[in-house]
């Protein structure tokens, strides 16, 4: 019988309890996790990433930092991560001995790795998801995801430990050639490299030019809410046509979901107002993805040119030359990984445990193939093993998910090491620990991302059900952003969020679309508000708030 009162072993591994804040500093992870998470994205991703990171990253790759471990509060994610105690240039250069002979090969590696270790278990989760599973099996195969998870999160941290490798020497290089320690200019020379992110642009860019040319589709694409667009395009024989090819594209690129961590929510494959959404988008602001593309890669060769001829032959020039034609291909892995892993395995899991989720319903476990995300995963195996209706369970836990989901969490516990908030690595993936003071009232601090200045009205953006609300000119203000964001960035005319630091998904996109960028500031959407007036100067990091509403 299932024991709701009290904490398991399992569960007890998850939770970051207080003996864990009093023996290590722990801050929230929000640039990977802004939001509480349900238990059963817990019960998987948090021993996945540990288990990854810590193997991959660390074990494998050499990265100049101690033992990470994540754990969960009231379904926030905290992240502990201890400083690397040895000789840190000893440490450097083990990392670039493992990254090196990689560095050649970072995308076929990546491609190959994917389609032998991920591929042929994405297929049978995907088979999986279609079957009349008995509760036997389900207790099986949700075992087997388990361990699959962990060995998905090893794949995504071998994947990336060379190419964040390779990307922090040819940043030192050019440091070195610039003798400068502003070396964030760098990765504007690696902008305008396609990948799946892009080519789900180009292609979702296709369908709006197709809807221009038919006046009827058009009709709707203009005058619709982005919730009816799929009703009223069923209505007409264009619309039909047009949604059945829609559907047929999602077949490859539907595996993205607004909250791309996380198994709640739906995913483009089950429901078009996504990539409907993203097509309106398009069509109302005339967007040219092949234009905009053309001119990505027509700066950035303008620039690496201008680069070349502004430093002195040498050898070390030579050596940045070398590197750079490595890492330039190399730009494409970090949204491919992010496509092939953390979306993908997120889709097609969350797919197969609905279906999981519709076997509990028949054994009357729940009343919904969803409620199975709000049981912790030891709690489904003993609910397969032993059925019984856990309807009162899943009424608590949902009332518990809706609470913490408008508490205001701690973003820290403890006091960060000295070594730890000068680890460079750290600073570009996550962000500063604290909030960056300061002397003004009306000004706050984060991270250069994305070089300009401009001044102009905020729209703050909580979720993708609210994109349509942001108008060309405003200014971005949101958590965090995920490759399903991406189309805010052909919008909007700055971007300011509370997470990430320069090698955020939201720095690296804000330099590919030249618009400047303040991120990890911490206090981004609780300061500001839709309507107030800022300056977002990406040169400096600071954001100045002219005028509140």
């Amino acid at each position: 019988m299932l024991d709701t009162k009290s904490v398991t072993e399992f569960q007890e591994r998850l939770f970051l309890r207080e003996e864990d804040k009093e023996n290590n500093f722990w801050y929230q992870n929000d640039n990977n996790f802004p939001d509480n998470k349900t238990p059963l994205f817990l019960s998987y991703m948090l021993p996945a990433f540990n288990y990854g990171f810590n193997k991959a990253m660390i074990e494998k790759g050499k990265y100049p930092i101690g033992e990470i471990v994540l754990k969960s509060l009231n379904g926030y994610v905290y992240q502990s991560m201890e400083p690397f105690e040895g000789d840190i240039n000893d440490r450097l250069k083990e990392q670039e001995d493992a990254a090196r002979p990689l560095f050649p090969y970072l995308n076929k590696r990546m491609h190959q790795i994917i389609n032998e270790s991920l591929m042929p278990y994405y297929n049978k989760l995907e088979a999986d998801s279609k079957k009349n599973l008995s509760l036997q099996e389900c207790l099986e195969k949700v075992s087997e995801l388990y361990n699959f998870y962990k060995k998905a999160w090893e794949v995504h941290f071998d994947v990336i430990y060379p190419t964040a490798t390779l990307n922090s020497i040819l940043e030192q290089l050019y440091g070195k050639l610039k003798n400068t320690k502003q070396t964030v200019q760098v990765y504007e020379l690696l902008v305008g490299v396609m990948n799946k992110s892009l080519e789900t642009e180009r292609e979702l860019w296709k369908f709006a030019e197709r809807a221009k040319k038919r006046p009827a589709l058009l009709d709707i694409f203009n005058h619709s809410r982005m919730d009816k667009l799929e009703e009223n395009l069923s209505r007409i024989d264009d619309g039909k046509v047009f949604l059945a090819s829609l559907k047929d594209l999602m077949k490859e690129y539907g595996y993205r979901k607004a909250n791309t961590h996380e198994f709640i929510g739906h995913t483009w494959l089950e429901d078009l107002r996504d990539p409907l959404s993203t097509i309106q988008t398009y069509i109302r602001d005339d967007y040219d993805f092949e234009k905009d593309f053309s001119q990505k890669v027509q700066k950035r060769e303008q620039q690496y040119k201008a680069f070349l001829e502004s430093v002195p032959d040498s050898s070390l020039k030579e050596e940045f030359i070398k590197i750079y034609q490595w890492a330039l291909p190399a730009a494409s892995i970090r949204d491919d990984h992010h496509f092939y892993i953390d979306a993908m395995l997120t889709a097609k899991s969350r797919l197969f445990l609905l279906n999981v989720g519709a076997a509990m319903v028949k054994h009357q476990v729940i009343d919904d193939p969803e409620d199975i995300l709000f049981f912790y995963l030891d709690e489904v195996k003993e609910l397969c093993r032993n059925p019984e209706n856990a309807a009162p369970l899943i009424r608590i836990r949902k009332e518990e998910y809706k609470e913490y989901q408008s508490i205001k969490v701690p973003k820290t516990f403890g006091t960060p090491p000295e070594k730890l908030k000068a680890t460079q690595h750290f600073q570009q993936m996550f962000g500063s620990t604290e909030e960056q003071k300061s002397d003004k009232e009306n000004v706050f601090k984060g991270f250069a991302a994305s070089k300009g200045q401009y001044t102009g009205q905020v729209k703050v953006i909580h979720s993708q059900d609210e994109f349509d609300r942001l108008e060309k000119g405003d200014v971005l203000v949101c958590k965090t952003t995920t490759p399903s964001w991406t189309v805010l960035f052909s919008v909007a005319s700055a971007v300011v969020t509370d997470a990430g630091g320069i090698l955020s998904h939201s720095g690296i996109i804000a330099r590919e679309y030249k618009i400047p960028a303040v991120v990890g500031t911490k206090v981004a959407t609780t300061s500001l508000k839709d309507g107030d007036i800022v300056t977002v100067d990406g040169n400096q990091g600071v954001v100045t708030i002219e005028k509140q509403k």
